[in-house]
């Protein structure tokens, strides 16, 4: 499953794109993660995390991007299935984590963010509460990859996902920030918005 997830092609196109391609359902990453969660929710983390914790550290450190893709989708894919044992290791894998949405390659941020996303649904409110702080400091960041719209559009879905179950006496502290960064995304967007059209009329 874990190999089935490294299938991955290179798309110098991929940051750009809108909207989710047909391949990006049906591909064999996707089939892998997909059996990797059914798997991890049919055996339970008793069995599964101790016999993958290794194999997606080992991948998160390879220098080849697809491997660090690939071992955070896993990371997204347990935490159903494994969620009493990932609880107990939350700070572990919350640190390490983050850490990836700064990494130099966008596909990779991009399923950092997916991972972030998932895992604030998985152990909310548990993630909320714990990490508000480091996890909205870091989508913000992420949020500001102007020359990547998707990856920032999955940084802005992950946070989305946070805020859902966060308690809101939680998000007060960070609503101004929160204003700042979404009005200066959209600033930007109906700039290039403008200069799109204007060159579409020469």
């Amino acid at each position: 499953m874990l190999a089935m997830m490294v299938d991955l092609e290179e798309d110098e196109e991929w940051s750009m794109a809108d909207e989710l391609e047909d391949d990006d359902f049906d591909s064999n990453a996707v089939a892998g993660e997909s059996a990797l969660d059914r798997m991890a929710c049919g055996l339970g983390g008793k069995m599964v995390l101790p016999m993958i914790k290794q194999h997606i550290m080992t991948m998160l450190q390879n220098p080849d991007w697809k491997y660090r893709h690939a071992g955070l989708m896993a990371l997204s894919a347990i935490g159903e299935g494994c969620h009493q044992q990932m609880e107990a290791i939350l700070n572990e894998i919350v640190s390490f984590l983050l850490l990836f949405c700064q990494d130099p390659h966008p596909r990779v941020r991009y399923a950092a963010c997916n991972a972030i996303g998932q895992m604030a649904t998985d152990f909310a409110p548990t993630f909320q509460k714990k990490f508000h702080d480091k996890v909205i400091s870091a989508l913000l960041q992420t949020m500001e990859d102007q020359t990547n719209p998707r990856v920032q559009a999955h940084a802005a879905a992950a946070l989305i996902n946070f805020t859902e179950d966060c308690p809101k006496s939680l998000l007060i502290p960070y609503l101004d920030s929160l204003v700042q960064h979404l009005h200066v995304i959209m600033v930007a967007k109906l700039q290039e918005g403008i200069s799109l059209r204007q060159s579409s009329m020469v």
